[in-house]
């Protein structure tokens, strides 16, 4: 869990990455959670990186992929979408979305 300081008094607010059941307990609980989803830039992009990287079975690439399917579909209950199509490029909407300053 990564923390940031909300500039008006200096609380703690957590960041969290969790999956998609997860981010329904926490909305559910706490509604003015702000939720982002991190989205690849096409099914057919994520396929491609999970088997490029070698380090999973079939099998295990399959049950993610399963997983992702699942998840694209519940893409409209968060309340912004970062598409990954650059580590960079994504980490700069991620920052701007949740109002840390830009570097």
């Amino acid at each position: 869990m990564a923390e940031r300081r909300d500039g008006s008094r200096g609380h703690q607010r957590p960041a969290m990455e969790i999956d998609l059941d997860g981010a329904r307990q926490v909305k559910a609980r706490r509604p003015e959670a702000l939720t982002v989803f991190i989205a690849p830039p096409g099914f057919d992009e994520l396929v491609r990186r999970l088997e490029g990287r070698g380090t999973e079975t079939p099998e295990s690439v399959a049950a993610r992929l399963a997983t992702a399917r699942e998840e694209l579909l519940a893409i409209d209950e968060f309340d912004a979408v970062v598409v990954n199509d650059s580590v960079e490029a994504a980490a700069r909407e991620l920052a701007e979305i949740i109002g840390l300053p830009s570097r």
